[in-house]
């Protein structure tokens, strides 16, 4: 079979051109999917507020900031980016949270990706750009790297509260939701 017989065949590098292949090509990877730990790791709720989302992570012990962005619900964000550490937070917090479900979003390298959580349970995949159309700039922000923690305003540690008192305050929200209705 001659160079002509396949497109490109005829092509060559040239002389001064070099590269190197290297030996370990396990780093490398398809479609974008990534092994690193997460830079950021963020779980969005439906909770009206950050003070109760607050409480229910000191309840279940998870090591969390949380805050509150308009027109989405209270987002806490994972300080253990290690291992499965967001997941964990995930689980902990869907459960505690029982029938509403949470979404855990994390960026690795340039890659966001985002599950859904139900009752203590891993879902399916949702599309990271849908989470990312008209989100609030804070959140948009933290996603993309271009807003840290510190320029969140309002971010409450859930260690502010020992599990007593984030008992009692979620006690008083519950004792309030049922006069309402």
């Amino acid at each position: 079979m001659t160079s002509d017989a396949v497109p490109g065949a005829a092509d060559e590098l040239p002389d001064d051109v070099s590269f190197e292949i290297p030996d370990d090509l396990s780093g490398l990877s398809m479609f974008g999917e990534t092994t690193s730990k997460p830079t950021v790791a963020l779980v969005l709720t439906q909770v009206a507020g950050a003070d109760p989302l607050a409480a229910v992570c000191a309840v279940a012990k998870l090591e969390v900031d949380v805050f509150f962005a308009q027109g989405v619900g209270a987002v806490a964000v994972c300080r253990d980016l290690d291992g499965d550490g967001p997941a964990q937070v995930a689980a902990g917090i869907s459960q505690l949270i029982s029938g509403v479900p949470a979404i855990l979003v994390e960026r690795r390298e340039n890659q966001i990706t985002a599950t859904r959580w139900l009752d203590g349970e891993r879902g399916d995949d949702v599309p990271a750009g849908l989470l990312l159309d008209g989100a609030p700039d804070d959140l948009e922000g933290l996603l993309l790297g271009t807003h840290t923690l510190a320029d969140v305003k309002g971010v409450l540690p859930a260690g502010q509260y020992s599990r007593l008192k984030a008992a009692r305050l979620l006690t008083s929200l519950a004792r309030k939701a049922r006069k309402k209705s």
